[in-house]
Order: C-alpha cells, then structure tokens, then sequence
C-alpha cells in the first residue's frame, strides 16, 4: 500500500477546499512560519496559487516528501509523462564544462535521513540516477588516473626496521617467544590502495551486482563504463568496513574525488550497505527526495548545444545582475531555457520583455559582440522549450534554420525540442 495521499503534477494547481485532510495538513505546513517556498527543501517548491491561498500550486520540482512523517506523502509528477529524465542526466555528462560540472549535484536531493515512502516503483527511477551520475564521476576520474596517497602500514619485519618501530608491541608479540630477529614496525607507503579508492571500489561492486540484476535504458554503455574503471581499480582492494565508510571525511583537495565519494555514499546508504538489498524492487520505497526539471532541462540543452556548435556556445554569460543562459557569438544570438509548455500555444511576453532587457544591456551587448557597443544593431534571441509533437533538430550551422519566428516581435525566435521518453 503506497504512503502516498496526494498527487500533483508540475505547475498544476490542486483546491484546498474539497475538505480533505492531507491538503488542510499540506496547507498547514505553507503557512508556518519558517517555510520558504524558494527553498525545495521544505517542500519542493510548493506555493500558495492564489494570494486570497485557495488552492496549491507546484513548481518545477518533481519528486515525493512527507506531510506528515509515517502517515502521509505528497507526490510531484512530471508534467511530460514518461520523460525519461534518465537518459537527460547521462546527456548532461557529455561536455567537460566545469560550470556545468558542479551544478550536476544540484539537479537532484535525496534526504536518506528521513523514513523512506512506499510509493508506485514505475514512477521515478531514483536508483538508476544515483548509478549514472556515480558511474559518469568515475569515468571521469579513470581517464585523468586514479589517486595515489600514503597509507600507514604496520608490518612484522625480519632483520630491518621501516618507520617507526612498535617497541611494545615487538616485545609482547617477538622477543617474548624467542623471536629476536623481528620488529613490528609502522610505516607510510605511497599506493593507489587508499581509503578513497577503496571506497569508490566497494561502491563499485555495488553498482555492477546492480546493472547485472536490473535493465536499464543505457544498460549496454553503462557496464562498459563499469568494466573500464573496474580495471583501473585492479590494484585497489574492496575491503573497508561499513563504520570507516561512516567516519570518513572528505578533502577539499580533490573536488571530483568529494563528488564521486559523495555519490558514493549516497549509493550505500541506499542500499543498506548491504549487497542482499539490491533488487528489482529497491525503487518502490524511496526516501524523501526532487528533482530540479528546469536544471536538469538547462543542463540537458546545454549539451546539445554544445555538442553542435561547440566553442561558438558560452555558458551564463551575465554582468551587473544581468545574466543569459546561452550564446551562440557566430549568430549574435542571445539564447533562453523554458521549462514551460505554455510556449506550444502562446507567447509568453514576460519571457520576451526579459530578453529583449539582455539584448539592449551595453555590457552584454559587447561581450556578446566582441566590438564596441552598436547600437543599430539589435541582437536576435531565442527561447527553447519542450514541445514533444513538434519538436525540431538543431542544425549547423545556424540553430535560427530550424526556429520559429514570432511575428508580434522583431528577431525573436523558439525553437521546441523533444525530451527523451521511457
């Protein structure tokens, strides 16, 4: 039986007065005194739709949180049904952009310290994200070669000394039988077997009992990627106890080590920290957690563009408070994420009136055209936003070839994409 009391789809608004007693609780909850609907941790974005606050409304959060701790749960759904919001996050991997690399983690929060939800295990796949953004980590790692670190040995040596001798354990455990020869000796040896790798190993393990148990949309490239850093794991072992795991703090000197180990420990927690609980089922109790869709659209959009038009496409470029998702500088073109459907049937002016404000900003105007400000210039822009009926291509090697022209407004341009579905 799911923990789930209400459902609601993104950007949809559900009535507070048909009288039931998980929206009176849920409403409740919005109006305490520490809530802050822009922080997704109280309640993914959750708001008041009206201001006379008759009704509820969703934001571009999607996921499950409880209302009430071990009684009730509200349940966000995508708004495109059947996205595969799976294979968006393995797209966003592909481009080395630092920017985007550390706003990966941002796209999704899990919350492993509160009761899990019993919820629909067809409904989100959080399981399958946690082992991409893992694997896509370590692939990164292996390619640029795994850690090297100095670890503490302690040794019974014969006939020398290493390090620092352990006098009294020599004596109890050596020289007290007759042993005089040897020397119990504690020394640093510079190794990839440290406890970084051994915990991404063991990790490791995890995920390919995982991948071997379950399909996957990507289940093909995703082994491949395991089997790669399975081997450069080779001289790395997996042995390391659940509470060194527990105890281990990271280091600010390796920042793709501290996301990888991050995600890690994610992973073990849950699973338990244990290798009977992977199974097929493991989705259909989840802990508390959302996903950012209009990040992970960003992101997703990003990487095609990228991966198209390569470095004629910049990355928030802003000044002053001022700041554009996208460039494209060959085009001028001033480029704009939407995470709305509401473009397939009208003109969202608000959108338009933002813009055209980044279009006549002087400083954004000359890091966009690299020249003087010219002001008989006006810089064409575009909106992408999902549309899954018509969505078109990018092509070289203008993206305006394939965009729709906005008749009411001069050089505004949208361009719908099609979002990958399950």
């Amino acid at each position: 039986m799911s923990d789930i009391a209400i459902v609601i789809e993104e950007h949809k608004q559900i009535d507070i007065d048909n009288g039931s007693e998980h929206i009176n609780t849920l409403a409740r909850l919005l109006d305490g005194d520490n809530y802050n609907p822009k922080n997704p941790h109280d309640c993914m974005g959750l708001d008041w739709g009206n201001r006379s606050r008759t009704s509820i409304k969703a934001s571009y959060f999607v996921g499950v949180k409880w209302i009430e701790e071990g009684k009730s749960a509200i349940c966000v759904k995508p708004k495109i049904e059947n996205v595969d919001f799976l294979s968006m996050f393995m797209r966003c991997f592909d481009n080395e952009c630092s920017d985007v690399a550390s706003k990966l983690g941002d796209i999704y929060h899990i919350s492993f310290n509160e009761k899990p939800i019993v919820v629909d295990h067809h409904l989100f796949e959080l399981t399958p994200m946690l082992i991409v953004h893992f694997l896509k980590l370590l692939e990164r790692i292996v390619k640029k070669g795994i850690k090297r670190d100095y670890t503490q040995i302690e040794e019974n040596l014969t006939a020398k000394i290493k390090g620092k001798v352990k006098y009294g354990k020599t004596i109890l455990c050596n020289h007290s039988i007759g042993r005089n020869e040897r020397v119990i000796c504690n020394y640093q040896h510079f190794t990839e077997d440290c406890i970084e790798n051994r915990i991404l190993k063991k990790v490791l393990r995890f995920v390919e009992k995982y991948l071997m148990l379950n399909h996957l949309t990507s289940d093909k490239e995703l082994k491949h990627i395991a089997s790669n850093c399975m081997k450069a794991f080779a001289n790395v072992s997996d042995s390391i106890s659940t509470q060194s795991i527990k105890q281990f703090r990271l280091s600010p000197m390796y920042k793709e080590y501290n996301e990888a180990l991050k995600v890690a420990k994610m992973i073990l927690q849950r699973f338990g920290y244990a290798y009977d609980k992977i199974n097929e089922n493991i989705d259909a109790l989840l802990p508390p957690f959302w996903i950012d869709m209009s990040l992970l659209f960003e992101l997703y959009v990003y990487s095609l563009l990228k991966s198209t038009y390569h470095h004629q496409i910049a990355y928030h470029i802003g000044t002053y408070g001022n700041e554009v998702d996208f460039v494209k500088y060959d085009e001028n073109l001033i480029i704009d994420t939407k995470y709305s459907l509401c473009w397939e049937e009208r003109v969202n002016h608000d959108n338009v009136r933002q813009l055209s404000g980044y279009a006549r900003n002087v400083s954004l105007r000359e890091k966009i055209m690299k020249v003087g400000n010219d002001e008989t210039t006006i810089l064409p822009c575009l909106i992408i936003y999902p549309d899954m009926t018509i969505g078109k291509p990018m092509e070289q090697p203008s993206i305006l070839l394939n965009a729709i022209g906005i008749d009411s407004y001069l050089k505004f341009n949208k361009l719908p994409i099609a979002l990958p579905i399950k």
